[in-house]
């Protein structure tokens, strides 16, 4: 039986330099349950600091801005607005009181979607619900990435959300509340069925459908709509609006008839009315045309009609005439009405090739990661020297920013890393391979020192990383003449020592903060010593954090079970592990990246 895996400081560590367990979640979850080998020490706690409160350790310790995101309710009366930070995703959304996102509608599947933050963009993913999730009035195929926006819509069965946000576009009215005004008269109607119409609208909106079709910008069309309406209706202005996230507030996407600049006063009431589904009209008495007006502009009349997507009203058209302008020719109503539903099913296919450009725009950068990662892999398994290792890492639906590497020393030691670039997407997969391209160009100067090693890359990380990113590292170098192993421990936690003949046990240690977190940070390494036949386990939080279909993660004692026994090149540790995970994870992929690890002291 080899040395206990413990731990032999070789210089006295700075204060304030560790993870206290009450403080960071990831790194106390991943220790948890480490003991010694047969004979060797207690396990060691982290060294106790001044708790204080680090949910996400970049955004806290940097002070970098909160990213957050907002969603209001738009369908439900009573249906709560959801508020979701970026250090709580990926969260699920469902109605199951589990759900970190909790939507209490019948309707809406205990576990519905999944909203993550990744690599600075906020995405949804539909797990499979029965009534769909919807973005813009599309509904998402099941497990497939989508961005979503400030503006975009988003449905959960039936409960609708907008994302809150500027979107872009800096015109924006508000409404005066006309409730306490006698005078003027709401009338609320259902939505008209398609009735005949004069040959000069029907050719009208023959004329409309056509141009709508051809139209591949959102502002674009929206201008074209209110032409049609002015023309069709008679009445001299026409807005296209969609409802924003405070209330009272309207997104204006386009109009017709009026001035440069305008941002007119419309009717509450009258949106109000709209925005619930139906066409409204406000009609003024002819004796109180010189009165003040529910919007202090003398409407003579006007009329709101919704544009509905998916079931939803997502923009309402208006239209008005003031003072002395031309009222509404007849059937009005019935003309806009028709016109919302070709203005409907236009915005709906210009949603739907919006979502497939952000999606195809999603799997050309995950592609071009995967590739920087798979060019920056060791080969699967190898030898050097009395240095056996075996490698297997699989892509998970989103790429993370898992890295690891073995390379040999001039002077006969083994150098060996793996770690994981916080979050997903394209920046922390590039991210990563800068990581990894340091790391490579200080194992080629040949003899290194890796506390010298692990600071100057501490400090590359928080110069270069975005402030919510970091990496977590654990970094070995054996020694083969005598199997003493130095490592490094910055807030990974994933590593097993699998004695000859022995169960796998935790590898305990002091560890440290993450890289990027504290620049300045002084690393402390620590050892241990191993002996022929014995394996170094290591792996990413993908593995641990893989859940099956209940729910259920897989965790360390999981992967400390599936390494025991004796490794054998035709079997190694690696291979065993993944093949586990792959039983326990459900069919479609794994989640995040999965990477595994296995160096093996040989004989002489």
């Amino acid at each position: 039986m080899g040395a206990p895996v413990g731990r032999e400081t070789r210089k006295e560590p700075r204060p304030g330099a560790f993870l206290n367990q009450e403080v960071s979640g990831r790194a106390s979850d991943r220790h948890r349950g480490c003991r010694a080998a047969p004979g060797g020490p207690e396990p060691v706690r982290y060294r106790p600091v001044e708790p204080r409160p680090l949910t996400h350790p970049a955004s806290r310790i940097l002070d970098a801005p909160p990213v957050v995101l907002g969603l209001r309710a738009r369908s439900q009366p009573g249906q709560p607005d959801l508020t979701l930070p970026a250090e709580q995703t990926p969260a699920v959304v469902g109605r199951a009181s589990s759900c970190p996102v909790r939507v209490a509608d019948p309707s809406v599947s205990r576990e519905h979607a999944l909203i993550d933050f990744r690599g600075g963009r906020w995405v949804v993913v539909d797990r499979g619900s029965r009534h769909g999730t919807f973005v813009n009035g599309v509904r998402l195929t099941p497990e497939v990435t989508t961005e979503i926006t400030p503006g975009d819509s988003i449905a959960f069965g039936p409960c609708v959300f907008v994302v809150a946000g500027r979107t872009g576009r800096d015109r924006r009215l508000s409404t005066s509340d006309d409730r306490a005004e006698t005078n003027a008269t709401v009338r609320s109607f259902p939505v008209a069925p398609q009735v005949s119409l004069d040959s000069m609208r029907l050719a009208l909106l023959l004329d409309a459908a056509e141009t709508f079709s051809n139209v591949t910008d959102e502002g674009d069309l929206a201008n074209t709509v209110c032409e049609v309406l002015t023309r069709g209706t008679g009445l001299p202005r026409a807005i296209l609006l969609r409802p924003g996230t405070n209330e009272g507030e309207f997104e204006i996407l386009g109009s017709a008839g009026c001035e440069a600049g305008e941002t007119p006063t419309i009717s509450r009431s009258l949106l109000r009315a709209a925005c619930s589904g139906q066409v409204a009209s406000l009609d003024r008495l002819p004796d109180l045309a010189g009165a003040v007006s529910a919007v202090n502009l003398g409407l003579r009349a006007a009329i709101g009609v919704p544009v509905t997507i998916g079931g939803t009203v997502d923009a309402v058209l208006y239209l008005d005439a003031r003072g002395r302008e031309s009222a509404a020719h007849e059937d009005s109503t019935t003309f806009a009405s028709a016109v919302a539903r070709l203005c409907a099913l236009a915005f709906g296919g210009l949603r739907r090739t919006e979502l497939e450009r952000r999606q195809g725009d999603l799997v050309r950068e995950l592609n071009a990661a995967r590739d920087v990662q798979t060019r920056l892999l060791p080969a699967p398994e190898g030898a050097h020297g009395r240095v056996r290792y075996a490698i297997r890492a699989v892509p998970g639906r989103f790429v993370a920013g898992d890295f690891v590497t073995v390379a040999p020393l001039a002077d006969e030691r083994v150098a060996f890393v793996i770690g994981d670039v916080a979050g997903k997407g394209a920046g922390p997969g590039l991210l990563m391979a800068s990581i990894l391209s340091f790391i490579h160009g200080e194992f080629s100067a040949g003899r290194i020192d890796i506390e010298r090693l692990a600071d100057n890359l501490n400090r590359y990380v928080a110069q270069r990383a975005h402030p919510s990113e970091f990496a977590t590292m654990w970094m070995g170098l054996l020694e083969p003449r005598d199997g003493k192993v130095s490592y490094i421990d910055a807030g990974h936690g994933y590593a097993l020592l699998a004695r000859a003949g022995a169960r796998a046990e935790p590898i305990v240690c002091e560890g440290a903060m993450p890289l990027g977190v504290v620049p300045d940070q002084q690393f402390v390494s620590e050892t241990i010593t191993i002996n022929p036949g014995d394996r170094i386990v290591l792996y990413s939080d993908g593995v641990a954090e893989q859940r099956n279909a209940e729910g259920e993660m897989f965790q360390a004692i999981r992967a400390a079970e599936a390494v025991a026994g004796p490794a054998t090149p035709a079997k190694p540790d690696a291979e065993r592990l993944l093949e586990a995970l792959t039983r326990f994870a459900p069919s479609g992929g794994f989640a995040d990246d999965v990477t595994v690890a296995s160096i093996e002291l040989l004989t002489e």
